[in-house]
């Protein structure tokens, strides 16, 4: 069988890392996989004009409504060449995941001849262009009055654009040769609710992580960064950490309640050095490879992710791959990989005084070699890259027999 795995970026960003783990792993089973950007690397001066332009169309729109910087994606500009590309490969089964950012038009989704796959890696194929809808359920009418737009009017870019997607289904004649992957029962669950993909069919399988490269490691990074021996230290990223979505205000609150004598934190990402905290916190910039960042998940005795939405965050797998427990809020897939008070701590959304009780409920737990153990276990048994790609090749199979 023969898969051709595409993400609009080769390596930049999460879905792009988990794409091709994906198509790693369904080779390492047997499957023949081909994985391909729609934007490669390298790209020449005429691409990079010609990426520009196709970023723009998608993303501008939304910005000149909101006023602001948003991730909000039109999807609405065909990729006719690759599409093209596409439909002559000799593929079995083409499997997308984030195709957005000027890489492929909903209708191309639709044009594809051959059975389609594509991972959601957030809400947008299901919404009126947002990617994550702040909670506010318009995709489970018709948009409209969109809180990422700060619009106050029904019929809003986010109507008009899922109406565009509505009619685009209907055009093709139904989601009969779409396959919709919730990446979290979260996400599965709210495609299953819309409007638009309501009566698809639509599964939940999570991304697969290479559990040999991520597990717990001997890391000289507390040595080097003049740590003491016995402190306890908390990880957290500092990419993004300044949009609502990624919870970088609670962040900075609860760790006040955490920090103190023999606590240090460790902050990995861009930008780092601007998250002040005030406190013994160590930076360590971008983390350029997986064999770093597993050094990096094994120095810390917990990481923590306070995203107020999320689907299947790749840091909180490969932190508990690496057996480091994860203190998140109790939302989207987070809940599919951490037991709560079992392998991590799961706090109330937005409590802050919840989200420093995880996080000392871990670092000073009598029994941390329990916890982490469990960590590494839950993944070892439900996202390692065997047991993941099987269910993948399981479900290929079945699709192409009928």
């Amino acid at each position: 069988m023969k898969v051709l795995v595409v993400n609009t970026y080769y390596s930049r960003g999460g879905a792009a890392r988990a794409a091709r783990r994906l198509a790693e792993a369904l080779s390492v089973i047997g499957l023949r996989v081909t994985y391909v950007s729609i934007f490669p690397e390298g790209l020449s001066w005429a691409a990079r004009l010609r990426y520009f332009f196709r970023v723009m169309a998608d993303r501008l729109p939304g910005f000149l409504v909101a006023g602001r910087k948003v991730m909000f994606s039109q999807g609405r500009l065909s990729n006719r060449l690759f599409l093209k590309a596409i439909n002559k490969s000799d593929a079995d089964i083409v499997h997308l995941h984030w195709v957005q950012g000027g890489g492929l038009a909903f209708e191309d989704i639709m044009r594809i001849n051959k059975p389609v796959f594509i991972s959601m890696h957030d809400m947008w194929l299901f919404t009126g262009g947002c990617h994550y809808d702040s909670e506010c359920g318009g995709y489970l009418k018709e948009c409209g009055n969109c809180p990422i737009l700060s619009s106050r009017s029904r019929r809003d870019l986010s109507y008009h654009n899922l109406a565009a997607k509505r009619k685009v289904v209907s055009l093709y004649g139904g989601l009969s040769n779409l396959h919709v992957i919730g990446l979290s029962r979260w996400l599965a669950t709210a495609a299953n609710a819309s409007t638009l993909l309501q009566g698809g069919q639509i599964y939940n399988l999570p991304n697969p992580i290479d559990t040999v490269l991520f597990s717990p490691r001997s890391s000289t990074l507390r040595e080097r960064l003049g740590i003491p021996v016995e402190n306890r230290v908390v990880l957290f990223g500092a990419m993004q950490l300044n949009d609502l979505r990624k919870g970088g205000g609670v962040l900075k609150q609860a760790l006040a309640e955490v920090m103190g004598p023999g606590v240090s934190f460790l902050i990995f990402g861009s930008g780092g050095e601007q998250f002040e905290i005030g406190c013994d916190a160590h930076f360590i910039g971008h983390v350029s490879n997986d064999m770093e960042l597993a050094e990096v998940y094994s120095a810390a005795d917990v990481l923590v992710v306070p995203s107020l939405q999320e689907n299947l965050s790749n840091a909180v797998m490969e932190a508990m791959s690496c057996g480091t427990p994860v203190v998140a809020f109790e939302i989207g897939g987070n809940k599919d990989m951490i037991d709560h008070m079992h392998n991590g701590y799961l706090a109330r959304l937005l409590d802050v005084s919840d989200l420093a009780a995880g996080i000392k409920w871990v670092i000073f737990n009598p029994a941390p070699l329990e916890i982490r153990s469990r960590a590494r276990h839950k993944v070892l048994k439900t996202f390692d890259q065997a047991v993941v790609a099987s269910r993948y090749r399981e479900l290929y199979e079945k699709v192409v027999g009928k």
